[in-house]
């Protein structure tokens, strides 16, 4: 197999298994525990968006605040550690 070729069926791979996840599941799951912490217990949203390229979690606070986070090509438990180091 030629270089090229192998570099579309890896991308193709990476693809496949980064699609199989449900990535707002996974937000909605992280925000439970993220609210149970002293820091974050104003957190009311995770909310995973794909628009193009782009992927981007906005997370959403009490007071109107909302930061979003860009987890483009994140794997689920990629995502996990960039919501929880960028949040903060």
């Amino acid at each position: 197999m030629r270089e090229d070729e192998q570099a579309i069926l890896r991308n193709a791979i990476r693809e496949a298994i980064i699609t199989r996840e449900d990535k707002q599941a996974i937000c909605d799951a992280l925000l439970l525990a993220l609210k149970k912490t002293r820091h974050l217990y104003d957190l009311i949203s995770l909310k995973y968006t794909k628009m193009d390229d782009d992927e981007i979690v906005v997370a959403e606070f009490e007071n109107g605040y909302k930061k979003e986070i860009c987890v483009n090509l994140d794997s689920g438990i990629a995502m996990i550690a960039d919501i929880a180091t960028k949040i903060l």
